[in-house]
């Protein structure tokens, strides 16, 4: 699932990662979008400078054009053993955000839905897209 933890430059003019909109950042020759956990969820975004740490995701879902994608991650990543005895599927207050919780090392964690996570990053690419695409066609028509 996860294709690398990786440096990002974060594009110029601000960071532009909230609730509704990712950054999008060249990884190996390709542009991704870069996605925050902490301001999907509406919680304050961690202090980032112009180059970020995030891990690169693989997308899952065959049906959405989404081969790879980037979480912004704070702190430092670390690997951590999780059974399928630690799972639970209590319900969240965070709407479809998250799908299962599990204990580790002694405290309670949340498991995102991934697909939830991908359809909701997947509508964030294409509405910059489209913005872009916008922004462009509106600058070609002041050139002519």
């Amino acid at each position: 699932m996860v294709a690398e933890i990786t440096e990002v430059m974060l594009p110029e003019g601000g960071t532009h990662l909230s609730r509704l909109d990712a950054a999008m950042v060249d990884w190996r020759a390709q542009r991704i979008p870069l996605v925050s956990l902490e301001a999907m969820l509406n919680e304050p975004l961690p202090t980032i400078g112009q180059r970020v740490r995030c891990a690169v995701m693989y997308g899952s879902n065959p049906d959405i054009a989404l081969p790879y994608y980037a979480v912004l991650l704070s702190g430092v990543p670390r690997s951590e053993e999780v059974n399928m005895h630690s799972f639970s599927e209590e319900a969240s207050s965070e709407g479809g955000f998250w799908r299962l919780s599990a204990e580790m090392g002694g405290r309670r964690v949340g498991v995102p839905d991934i697909r939830w996570l991908e359809s909701q990053i997947d509508e964030m690419r294409m509405r910059f897209d489209r913005d872009s695409t916008t922004a462009l066609n509106e600058t070609l028509n002041e050139t002519l």
